[in-house]
């Protein structure tokens, strides 16, 4: 007699490779990030109650600590969207991204511009305030034309 061999069929992999590798290298980014913030942000206190440290000095360091936390959330919707498509098959994120995207659309944001700018030449000088707010302020003024000049495409 014959026997006949009879293979099953391939099942369908429940890992999404690309998915897994994005999920990795962005939550290593927002570890790092996150890490280059705290360093930054513990030097600055550092530099303030030191004698021998400038504003200038001080002032960069919060300009690190102010783009440390921007790139880390700027990693969060995709570690979000990775871990659901590693978790399920479908992804659906529904009226979160239009809701979001609506308050923080780059076409209101460029109006803000010119006044980011202007708050930012006044907060340089004065001394008090310049450590504290230039690093929000520097984040703003480079991030709005770049998200501007994105959505013109």
């Amino acid at each position: 007699m014959i026997e006949q061999q009879v293979q099953a069929p391939p099942t369908k992999s429940r890992s999404h490779w690309p998915s897994i590798l994005v999920l990795l290298n962005a939550v290593a980014g927002l570890l790092f990030f996150i890490g280059v913030a705290g360093i930054s942000f513990l030097n600055g206190i550092i530099g303030l109650v030191s004698p021998e440290t400038g504003p200038n000095d001080v002032a960069r360091m919060f300009s690190y600590t102010a783009a440390g936390v921007l790139l880390s959330v700027l990693l969060l919707p995709s570690i979000v969207l990775a871990f659901k498509r590693v978790s399920s098959d479908r992804v659906s994120m529904g009226r979160v991204w239009e809701k979001a995207f609506s308050l923080l659309h780059p076409k209101k944001l460029i109006w803000f511009f010119p006044l980011i700018v202007l708050a930012g030449s006044w907060v340089n000088n004065q001394p008090p305030l310049n450590w504290l707010l230039m690093p929000v302020l520097n984040v703003l003024s480079l991030s709005i034309p770049v998200a501007w000049l994105v959505w013109l495409g």
